[in-house]
């Protein structure tokens, strides 16, 4: 028989399955099958884990990179092509680079990492719902700030994780970032 053991902040379920590697999941269910050994995260409610995932690599004081830029991509969810079209840029193909960058800073400057937000960020608002609209939008009017918003994130280490966990919102369950921890170079 399985047994089931609920992730802490000691323990969290590293959560790799959305492509990103710096998302941890505290307050869910891991079942342990005891002939393999294998671990399953039992994980309610994905769509609403991505969209807290989404909102929170937007809202992180960071430079994007490759790989958060890709994800929020494809959460929208939007081609190479729609991604370099609405940044305005002619070549998909630069797009495409500028994803494989994977863990490194994907935008060679901060007005551009700024814009990719800012659009994100409306389109996401268009299909949200509820309180993650607006969050969406409460993000977007911080991001708007321009000049507190570049100065914030050219300050920071572009290496991080986002802790996530589930809470109870009255009678509902809904996700929530934690905090975050800074990664070791």
């Amino acid at each position: 028989m399985a047994t089931r053991m609920k992730t802490t902040r000691e323990k969290p379920w590293h959560y790799t399955e959305c492509g990103l590697d710096n998302v941890c999941l505290v307050g869910i269910e891991v079942e342990t099958d005891p002939k393999t050994g294998g671990r399953e995260p039992i994980i309610p409610q994905i769509a609403d884990l991505h969209d807290c995932i989404f909102l929170a690599v937007l809202g992180a004081s960071k430079p994007l990179t490759g790989s958060e830029v890709r994800f929020v991509r494809r959460h929208l969810p939007w081609t190479q092509t729609t991604a370099a079209e609405n940044m305005r840029l002619s070549s998909p193909q630069y797009w495409c680079a500028l994803e494989r960058k994977g863990d490194r800073r994907a935008f060679s400057d901060l007005s551009s990492d700024l814009v990719w937000r800012l659009l994100c960020l409306e389109a996401f608002a268009e299909t949200a719902k509820g309180q993650r609209k607006k969050q969406a939008r409460t993000l977007h009017a911080s991001l708007t700030q321009v000049s507190k918003g570049l100065d914030e994130i050219s300050r920071s280490p572009t290496s991080h994780a986002v802790e996530i966990r589930r809470v109870h919102a009255g009678k509902a369950e809904t996700w929530q970032p934690l905090r975050f921890l800074p990664l070791a170079a």
